[in-house]
């Protein structure tokens, strides 16, 4: 069996090599972070944060909340991420999706409690800002590293 998967890990590095030797040169914002220094930073604070506050709450969350509570926290946060989905459905001219995203809203905050509970059901229908501007033909450029 070992000598199986290092067969396939063989395989699978060497398709890796020869794919990216097919692609060509990679474009200079893939490889250029013009704020880099920048980027660190913020990364090192966000890394710090996590360590010595984010993740011991995070933990005495996950071990003192009963499980009904986090379905709540959950649910009441994902109703809020729901409206984000909505609106960039809307300008992505998903308007079926649209629709039915913002029907869930609706039954959710008023049925359900300001999403408390989630009597609309889960959909699948995650949509982000960048899918949006991807839609509208922005291309991919540089990033940047928020706090927190």
């Amino acid at each position: 069996m070992k000598q199986f998967f290092s067969f396939i890990f063989l395989i699978f590095t060497l398709f890796n090599a020869s794919a990216q030797a097919t692609i060509g040169p990679v474009p200079i914002y893939l490889n250029n972070d013009p704020i880099e220094d920048v980027n660190r930073a913020v990364y090192e604070f966000n890394d710090a944060l996590d360590k010595s506050v984010l993740k011991p709450v995070a933990e005495s969350y996950e071990t003192n909340m009963p499980d009904d509570g986090k379905k709540i926290v959950k649910n009441f946060f994902a109703n809020i991420a729901d409206f984000e989905t909505f609106i960039n459905q809307l300008l992505q001219l998903k308007i079926k999706d649209s629709v039915s995203t913002f029907s869930k809203i609706i039954l959710n905050s008023t049925v359900g409690i300001f999403g408390l509970a989630d009597v609309a059901g889960h959909s699948n229908h995650n949509e982000d800002f960048g899918q949006t501007l991807a839609t509208w033909g922005v291309p991919n450029g540089p990033y940047v590293v928020l706090p927190l």
